[in-house]
């Protein structure tokens, strides 16, 4: 990939406008940097605003596409919340609720639970008209949700209970084809962590 691609897509990203070179290789090289870019303004605003996922009907180039934008984006974005100590420290302990419940388990981060409900989060959730936004607030209380649990002396118990109820609950109703309930089990949980967990 070249070099000179990735700095113009950066500069454009931070110029606010898109303006790839005509040669594939040189536009996959433009356009990696622009989606990183992209996620690190986004971090710094404290919002997750990724690409779109590949719809339906969009060919197997387009898909294969999309996804790459969004994985460049995704990583960039994880990668940014590690700047800071309290950060990095967050990050290795499991940023976020189902990874904390996952690593509890002793299971890798490619585990079908999780690579299940990240599908489900891509998927459904952000179809939804507020999807956005309900993945950023989970964005900026998950973590904070986790650091809290993590210096509790239930710890454990507080995540096995969270395992059972949150994970496989969502993922027994996602099996069933019913994505709703699914969604309304993770939410109403993560509200209740919320409640218990935050000052509000």
């Amino acid at each position: 990939m070249s070099k000179d691609s990735s700095e113009k897509g950066q500069q454009d990203r931070s110029a606010g406008k898109y303006d790839p070179p005509s040669s594939y290789k040189e536009k996959e090289a433009y356009d990696e940097a622009w989606e990183v870019t992209k996620a690190q303004q986004d971090q710094s605003e404290g919002k997750y605003r990724p690409p779109s996922t590949p719809g339906m009907l969009d060919s197997d180039y387009s898909k294969e596409k999309k996804w790459n934008e969004r994985e460049a984006y995704d990583d960039s974005w994880d990668g940014s919340k590690s700047n800071s100590d309290s950060q990095e420290e967050e990050k290795s302990s499991g940023c976020f609720i189902t990874s904390a419940c996952v690593e509890s388990k002793g299971l890798p981060d490619n585990c079908l639970e999780l690579e299940s409900l990240r599908n489900f989060r891509d998927t459904y959730i952000l179809q939804m008209a507020d999807g956005k936004d309900l993945i950023q607030k989970y964005y900026s209380d998950a973590p904070k949700i986790v650091n809290i649990i993590n210096h509790n002396p239930k710890r454990q118990e507080i995540y096995n209970w969270l395992f059972a109820e949150l994970i496989q609950k969502s993922l027994d109703n996602i099996k069933a084809g019913n994505n709703d309930a699914a969604f309304k089990n993770y939410k109403s949980i993560f509200q209740y962590l919320q409640s218990n967990f935050l000052d509000n």
